[in-house]
């Protein structure tokens, strides 16, 4: 079994990048994090009227994956 880590972030369209309180970083580990849909929409109302954002939900797991390379006998 997978472990599932479950998010929101906000993304500015128009440039693919992630939001930050606002402000545009890189990386997903950067940007600000809502632990539901309605936390994030509450959050992109305070945005100005002309910014196009979306809201994403982020489905981060782990897991390993064992392939063995040689067999011993």
């Amino acid at each position: 079994m997978d472990k599932k880590e479950v998010y929101f972030v906000i993304v500015n369209l128009e440039n693919l990048r992630f939001e930050d309180n606002g402000e545009d970083v890189n990386f997903i580990e950067n940007a600000e994090h809502f632990d539901t849909l309605e936390e994030a929409k509450e959050n992109l109302k305070e945005y100005d009227d002309d910014f196009k954002g979306g809201i994403y939900k982020v489905s981060k797991r782990c897991y390993y994956d064992f392939e063995l390379q040689k067999e011993e006998l």
